[in-house]
């Protein structure tokens, strides 16, 4: 099987999909990927071939704000993602389009894999070419399907049958539609319909995750709010494992041997240009405990940004090897990026989540709803607060035990079996209906 791997420049929604392209080519398919050239080594590193997106959607996304100064403007939530849903995500579709189309020229795939937010499908979708390989979804942000009590988007909000919440769910709704939704569906349909293609039939998330052949949600049931009419193309699959090229040094391994309960905190590689947001408050508010072990990544950030003193109790690196040291991890303080919360949670790790940047308050919530952890509601975190929190896990034992519990059905639901599982039985689907014709 042929399979194009295309991803936003970004690692939250590129290693991801670098790890099913792994699990794919490790099967014996053949993978050609495009994303940003910057991942041109990462990679050819799984096996895979690579051509970097056409200029005007190559971003480097390592600092989006100096990529795009006016977002720093912006307040965060709706304005600001919408903001990136049209610069970001949209204006790239004719690029991501054609860089598609020329791949195809002489790579005959017979399916496009694609993250969430990679729009470049929709025109293929919507009927901008008359032939077009199947394409899947791959999730890596919460599912953002329309929800059963209309409640909108990004605003963390707890799934309800109480009918004040209710009236109060769609009267939000409303007024997200008008200021959000409806802004970003035109402003799509304008960009679709120069390329051919026809008008997008339902808001833009929506169609992301329901147009495609196939939606795979790397998560299970007990993690994604329940849904009456969930489209029978989507299916959780359970985590892919985490990929790391780094080696576990010794400081790492005296550390997690120490013997003392490993405290873990990041900020991801987006939202980490404050390291006073998370990873300052917990180094000092955990810096007199002499029964943890804090380890902090700073995501590629120096390590000088943060404002905070490193005590003798905390290892601090740039990045550190999540899927070597994550098992030996008793609590995850973090401000919700997708990808380390449900590996986290796939270990049966408890986690404090503190993040309301991008869709970071999505996965708060969702934490705080299966019962394995603490939504904190805030974006920037006071020692004592997270003090507070982690004293909380470690010592309530319902956080622990309900986080095994859903690590269990992470681990039942085997991600990796199940990844290509599905991918080769929509291509034999294709191939059976070609026959028949």
């Amino acid at each position: 099987m042929k399979i194009i791997i295309a991803t936003t420049p970004q690692p939250g929604h590129l290693n991801p999909l670098l790890t099913a392209g792994r699990l794919l080519i490790d099967a014996g398919h053949e993978v050609h990927v495009t994303s940003g050239s910057p991942y041109r080594e990462k990679a050819e590193a799984i096996g895979a071939r690579f051509t970097p997106l056409l200029p005007s959607a190559d971003l480097d996304m390592a600092n989006i704000d100096a990529l795009f100064p006016q977002r720093k403007t912006l307040t965060p939530g709706p304005e600001q993602i919408r903001f990136d849903c049209e610069r970001v995500f949209i204006d790239t579709i004719p690029a991501q389009f054609e860089t598609l189309e020329n791949i195809l020229r002489e790579f005959h795939a017979d399916l496009i894999l694609v993250d969430t937010l990679f729009a470049g499908t929709l025109p293929f979708l919507l009927g901008a070419r008359p032939t077009r390989p199947k394409i899947v979804g791959l999730g890596v942000t919460f599912l953002p399907l329309h929800r059963d009590d209309h409640a909108p988007h990004f605003m963390g909000l707890l799934p309800t049958e109480e009918p004040s919440l209710l009236e109060t769910y769609q009267q939000l709704a409303t007024q997200v539609d008008k200021d959000f939704d409806s802004p970003i569906r035109a402003y799509t349909d304008t960009v679709l319909a120069r390329l051919g293609a026809s008008a997008l039939p339902m808001p833009f998330f929506d169609a992301l995750v329901t147009l495609p052949d196939l939606f795979l949600q790397p998560t299970v049931a007990s993690f994604e709010y329940p849904r009456r009419d969930l489209p029978q193309s989507v299916h959780f699959i359970g985590a892919l494992p985490l990929v790391s090229s780094s080696l576990v040094t010794s400081d790492i391994h005296a550390a997690l041997d120490s013997g003392k309960r490993v405290i873990l905190v990041t900020q991801g590689t987006i939202a980490n240009a404050d390291l006073g947001q998370l990873i300052g408050p917990t180094l000092t508010a955990l810096a007199d405990r002499d029964d943890v072990m804090i380890l902090a990544t700073t995501g590629g950030r120096a390590i000088s940004e943060i404002p905070a003193d490193i005590p003798a109790n905390a290892l601090v690196t740039t990045f550190l090897p999540f899927d070597q040291i994550m098992p030996n991890v008793d609590v995850l303080v973090t401000n919700g990026g997708y990808g380390t919360v449900t590996q986290a949670l796939s270990l049966g790790i408890p986690l404090a989540v503190a993040g309301l940047t991008e869709y970071k308050p999505e996965v708060a919530a969702r934490v705080a709803w299966c019962g394995a952890g603490i939504d904190m509601r805030i974006d920037k975190a006071t020692p004592a607060q997270i003090s507070d929190a982690v004293d909380a896990l470690l010592s309530d034992p319902r956080y622990k035990s309900r986080a095994v519990e859903i690590g269990g059905e992470f681990a039942r639901a085997d991600g990796p079996s199940q990844l290509c599982e599905w991918l080769v039985s929509l291509v034999d689907v294709r191939a059976e209906a070609e026959v028949d014709q």
